[in-house]
């Protein structure tokens, strides 16, 4: 399985929209830089994705993520990441080897680490 023309399997579930929107955003991220993979009943995000060197922007808005992975950390250029209304409590310690990111967006996570405080400060806190 190819995770950038085979979508995960809960958004094969989900239906042809969801397939369609997934591959698109895949496709336009080439050129804008920019991944929304939000609203699409994710329950991991996919490690592949994180080679994906030049991204910008990630939003994991409203899925059901419950962590992230380290390798997270190899998105070097990522400036902002948002993470609303998903299932995390904690954030993987490399974010801090994320040099660019300026904004970063946990609410409607019960974080337990960082502690919701810290995370309503914003990227700077975090990192």
């Amino acid at each position: 399985m190819n995770p950038f023309s085979d979508p995960p399997r809960e958004v094969v579930v989900a239906g042809k929209k969801h397939i369609f929107r997934y591959l698109a955003t895949l496709q336009a991220c080439s050129q804008t830089h920019d991944l929304d993979l939000s609203n699409l009943g994710l329950l991991r995000f996919p490690v592949a994705h994180c080679s994906m060197a030049g991204l910008k922007t990630l939003n994991l808005d409203y899925n059901l993520l419950e962590e992230l992975p380290d390798d997270i950390a190899k998105l070097l250029h990522l400036e902002k990441l948002s993470l609303r209304e998903n299932r995390l409590t904690h954030l993987p310690l490399t974010l801090g080897h994320l040099k660019h990111l300026k904004h970063l967006d946990t609410l409607g996570n019960m974080m337990i680490t960082p502690p919701q405080e810290v995370c309503r400060m914003g990227a700077q806190a975090v990192t």
